[in-house]
């Protein structure tokens, strides 16, 4: 039933179970749960504050999670809120049983990026993100002496949720406008928060670039 319920999936949304790609944003509705309750059906530990969500089990193709394209190709959905198009990116890391398919499930810290807690649930789009190749996860070096402030949201008044030394590589999953830093106004979105791009280099040691999309 599963399988059969997967096909029908596939056929209705452009979607490739096996490899993970969407040709169209999904439609649906966004709520939150507390991922740090326990291991996430990837088999990782992650704080209520990291950015990360569950979807339903239509779009798991392997009986061990672990083993499963989306929890081995570390893969990532862009989720925006249809009423003023903010966005926040997320890393799959769980199974939402109760879900809908076009449903997704946020942790706190995505959901508070996008709504307060108080609401509940509101409706999003939302699609999976294409691997930029290799591990298929952008990254930047720091170049911020006495290191660099991660905050809640693109903004230099949001709070700090903490802190990234300078030199060091970072995972980049989106990028995004916010408050201009230094006559920059891009923001990257990192795994625990957003930071300044002013600050990071997204060049390689030989010059090459990390990500060719910016």
């Amino acid at each position: 039933m599963r399988n059969s319920y997967g096909f029908v999936l596939s056929i209705f949304l452009g979607i490739s179970l096996h490899h993970v790609t969407f040709v169209a944003a999904i439609s649906g509705k966004a709520t939150y749960y507390y991922v740090s309750a326990g291991l996430t059906a990837c088999g990782t530990r992650h704080s209520d504050s990291e950015l990360v969500a569950a979807i339903g089990w239509p779009y798991w193709t392997e009986a061990n999670p672990n083993n499963d394209p989306l929890c081995l190709n570390n893969q990532r959905a862009i989720v925006t809120d249809t009423s003023n198009g903010r966005n926040v990116t997320v890393l799959i890391r769980d199974i939402c049983g109760s879900c809908a398919t076009t449903n997704i499930d946020l942790s706190v810290g995505a959901f508070t990026v996008l709504r307060p807690l108080s609401v509940g649930m509101f409706d999003v789009t939302w699609e999976f993100l294409e691997d930029e190749g290799g591990d298929g996860i952008c990254r930047g070096r720091v170049a911020a002496s006495g290191g660099l402030i991660v905050r809640e949201r693109p903004d230099v008044s949001s709070p700090a949720v903490g802190q990234l030394a300078d030199g060091s590589i970072t995972q980049i999953w989106w990028r995004t406008e916010g408050s201009i830093v230094n006559g920059n106004p891009n923001w990257f979105q990192v795994p625990t928060g957003y930071v300044s791009a002013y600050f990071v280099n997204i060049s390689s040691n030989n010059g090459e670039p990390w990500c060719s999309k910016w």
